[in-house]
């Protein structure tokens, strides 16, 4: 598991990195930690984050990407996507909404594709066998097969920072 996690954790940050590229003006970092349980000085059980070098079957991670927008123009409908890494699941509930100046909110939207991306739920058509002949069904996909999440942010000016996040669970 350490080795495709190693790989993935490579790719996300070669993803990240090509995407920063290709914008110019937008600069991206996307970074993983697994969440912990941790007792704290008044006997609270707590959560922190740690670096995510080695995971395991149940281990909760967080994704956190943070653009910012290191140009001197205005960037417009700027899509922030995070990958669900294959072997993990999307958390549902996890993937909040983005609040920006002024009381815009971002609503993150949802795909099980990585083309198609909507609010939840999301719908499919899928083919199958009912007798002797062949039928297409509109069914809802779970969360657990959602495979990119995506914030798109109207407007991010010159020097704006802006972070979403999202947690998987290790298969």
């Amino acid at each position: 598991m350490r080795k495709a996690w190693s790989r993935w954790l490579k790719w996300a940050i070669l993803f990240s990195a090509s995407l920063a590229l290709a914008a110019g003006s937008l600069q991206l970092e996307l970074k993983s930690f697994k969440v912990i349980k941790v007792e704290d000085k008044e006997g609270k059980i707590v959560e922190r984050l740690i670096p995510a070098a080695e995971v395991k079957p149940g281990d909760i991670l967080e994704w956190v990407l943070t653009a910012e927008n290191v140009g001197k123009d205005p960037l417009k409908q700027v899509a922030l996507t995070i990958p669900i890494p294959p072997n993990t699941i999307y958390v549902k509930g996890t993937a909040r909404p983005l609040e920006l100046e002024g009381g815009v909110k971002v609503l993150p939207l949802f795909s099980y594709d990585g083309v198609h991306f909507s609010r939840p739920p999301l719908k499919k058509i899928i083919k199958v066998r009912e007798g002797d002949h062949e039928v297409t069904k509109e069914v809802i996909v779970p969360p657990e097969e959602y495979t990119h999440v995506r914030w798109v942010v109207p407007q991010l000016n010159p020097g704006q920072k802006v972070k979403v996040s999202l947690r998987t669970k290790v298969r």
